[in-house]
Formats: C-alpha cells, structure tokens, sequence
C-alpha cells in the first residue's frame, strides 16, 4: 500500500465490531475487538455522539482547564522527547477530532460545549461515552507515538452504508531534536497548533454538506517494524487491533483539499481531506 511522501506504510487496522447500542439522545459508540499479527493500526467506529473528561496525559479541558502548555513543558523536565511529542500530538489530536466531529455535524450540536485552547475557542463533546471512546482510541495510539512508530492518522466520516464520504489525514513525521530552546517549544508549536484548529474551524467552507446518519473511524498507519509489536502495546484489553477494511482505507478518485502543514523542531505534520465526489443524501 502506498504511503505519505511515496513511501510504502503498512496496512491500517481497525478493531473488530461488537453489537452497536443505542441511547435515547445520541447513538452509543461501537466498541471493536479483534487482532492480527501484521499491519498497522487502526481503530474505532462510532455511530452517534457523546461527551466527557479529556485525555488525562495531557492538558484537560474538562472539569478546570490548565495550561495548554503544560504538555511542552515537560521537555525542560526530563528530556523525554519521544513522550513529549506523544503528549503534544494526544493533546492536539484529541481537540482535533472533537472539532472535527463538531465542524462535520457528525453529532448533535447539543452535546458539544464552547471551550478554550491554544487561545482560540473550540468545541468538546459534553457526552461521556464519546468522550471515553475518543480518550481510550488515543490510550491506544500513544505508545506509537512515542516510538516514532505512527505515519499518519486518519479520521473517517462514514455513511449510513460504512462507506467513508470524507478522510480528515494527519500526516506526522518527527524529525531529530538537538537543540531546542523553550521560546521555540512554547511559542512556534503553539502558533502552529492553533493554525491547524482554526482551519479546521472553517473547513466546512471547502466541503460539501455530508448525508445524515454518519458514523466516524479513527485509522492509523504505522511504520512497518511497529506491525510485528502490536500485540505488546495493547494498552487497554477492549482495543485490540486488526487490518481494516479496505473499503476504510482509500476512497476511489477523491477531491483532494489541502489544509495546514507545520514544521518546527519537535515534529512535521501536514492535514488534507480526502473527499468522496457523490456523498448522496
């Protein structure tokens, strides 16, 4: 399969389905099992919405907001980049997907509350089980992170058939830290953060409107030595992973909208969607 940058990624994987439940308000998230020895990892589908707490490794924006900083001030503590970066890209991600989730109307606006980070407003699910499917998916990725071990990540908005209409892809590349000065860390990354969130904020401007019923998956593509160690890195026992489906994967002859790309020394990544020609309603 071919990668980002024209290199060869290995395949996403993607858990296993069990039997979707449903709440009065929103639709209950799927929970996925399965597993295999070969391909990257994907993960999660979700049917409806939901709401709670944030990633607990990294800045909270649920009950007391702390500083958005607080995850890049660790790398003055313990020279840990590889955890930094990890807690950095949790932290953004995890915004990421709430906003996205908001911005593509895959769930009632109801369930989502104005909040702030990187000093611009964003929206988060107020709904628990969506947000404890959103902070176990990235449980799951962290630990690729922090080995460097993670290509891209991709959120997949799906139709009521499973058929992905949209592809919001992260592609993340972590270059060698020498030397990096705390102005550059607390300062430029966050700039650059910021600058993903608001454009993601708008994106609903260069898409088309999607059908109703829409569901969402979370894919990630790891490096090819990280797909013979994913059975020691399953960090949560419900999140066990597996190929995904092709159909996940790729999308024939999408439209393709370029959004953001950052450079800085702590990592490189770059957002496009990916979008399917006749979404149908």
């Amino acid at each position: 399969m071919g990668g980002a940058h024209g290199c060869q990624s290995a395949p996403a994987l993607r858990p296993a389905r069990r039997r979707e439940e449903r709440s009065e308000d929103v639709r209950r998230p799927r929970r996925w099992v399965g597993s295999s020895s070969s391909g990257c990892s994907a993960v999660i589908s979700l049917p409806g919405g939901a709401e709670a707490p944030l990633f607990p490794a990294a800045a909270s924006l649920g009950s007391g907001e702390r500083d958005p900083r607080c995850a890049l001030e660790r790398v003055f503590q313990d020279l840990n980049f590889g955890q930094v970066v990890a807690d950095v890209l949790s932290e953004f991600l995890e915004v990421a997907i709430h906003l996205i989730l908001y911005v593509r109307e895959v769930y009632p606006t109801g369930i989502f509350q104005k909040r702030k980070k990187y000093n611009v407003p964003v929206q988060m699910s107020c709904h628990p089980e969506l947000n404890q499917y959103i902070q176990d998916t990235l449980h799951c990725i962290k630990p690729l992170l922090e080995k460097n071990d993670v290509e891209k990540v991709v959120v997949v908005i799906l139709d009521k058939e499973h058929h992905p209409v949209e592809r919001f892809v992260f592609e993340i590349t972590q270059p060698p830290l020498l030397s990096i000065s705390s102005d550059s860390l607390l300062n430029h990354v966050e700039q650059l953060l910021r600058a993903f969130i608001l454009k993601i904020s708008v994106c609903d401007a260069v898409l088309n409107n999607n059908p109703p019923g829409c569901t969402f998956t979370v894919l990630v593509h790891t490096r090819e030595a990280a797909t013979r160690n994913m059975e020691k890195i399953q960090v949560i026992r419900d999140f066990p992973w597996i190929l995904a489906d092709e159909q996940d994967v790729h999308m024939r002859d999408p439209r393709l909208i370029p959004l953001k790309t950052m450079t800085s020394d702590l990592l490189k990544m770059q957002l496009y969607v990916e979008e399917r020609a006749q979404k149908g309603t």
